[in-house]
């Protein structure tokens, strides 16, 4: 029997097969009817996989911090979290409801690959889904370079992102941008803990105190 505990963050209509559902549309008739944007209500460590279609684009951008890091938090450390979003590319990806749009580069594809997203998640694998009749016209011309590198040179041949990855580095300490930051819980908010001293309030009981690096 499987107990994993699975979610479907953002659901819509299309909720996947033996996942919670959790939207902000009552509509939709989600297991959890939230904004997201305030949180997600599931305690620290306790989803088995997750599932994100379609939903990371409509976060805003003030908001797309706080919402990695609650996905973060609601993960266990071994977790799979599957994230589909619109390749920035495509026409789909640019329509008003849609707050970002996000590249490969977003993930860690290319040698400049960088973003808020890497400092919350390590990604097993990555895969695009294609835009069957851009690819059929781009195919006319080169028929013989390979899908991906197409969609590299034409905006509108991949459709979609699709990222298999896992909580990074979960109750260790981590460097990010030459500052020492807590990736533990969503308590901190990525709140430095050099500038700001509460923030050791909220770490985890004999957690608080960590050596300090040598920056001589």
């Amino acid at each position: 029997m499987d107990n994993r505990f699975v979610v479907d963050l953002g659901c819509g209509i299309w909720k996947a097969e033996g996942a919670i559902g959790i939207d902000s549309d009552p509509t939709v008739n989600p297991d959890i009817l939230c904004d997201v944007c305030n949180g997600i209500p599931l305690p620290d460590n306790s989803v088995d996989e997750l599932i994100t279609s379609h939903f990371l684009e409509h976060v805003p951008s003030d908001k797309a911090y706080y919402v990695l890091s609650e996905i973060w938090r609601v993960c266990k450390p071994e977790a799979t979290i599957r994230i589909t979003v619109p390749h920035y590319g495509h026409p789909s990806a640019h329509v008003p409801e849609h707050s970002i749009s996000l590249s490969p580069r977003a993930f860690g594809v290319g040698d400049k690959g960088k973003g808020i997203f890497l400092s919350w998640f390590d990604v097993i694998d990555i895969d695009y889904n294609y835009d069957p009749e851009a690819l059929e016209v781009a195919k006319r011309y080169f028929p013989n370079i390979p899908d991906e590198d197409l969609g590299k040179l034409f905006l509108g041949v991949i459709q979609e992102i699709v990222v298999i990855c896992r909580p990074k580095g979960k109750g260790e300490w981590t460097q990010k941008d030459g500052i020492r930051e807590k990736h533990w819980s969503y308590y901190a908010f990525g709140r430095d803990l050099k500038e700001d001293p509460s923030a050791k309030a909220d770490l985890p009981e004999g957690e608080a105190e960590q050596p300090q690096e040598d920056t001589a």
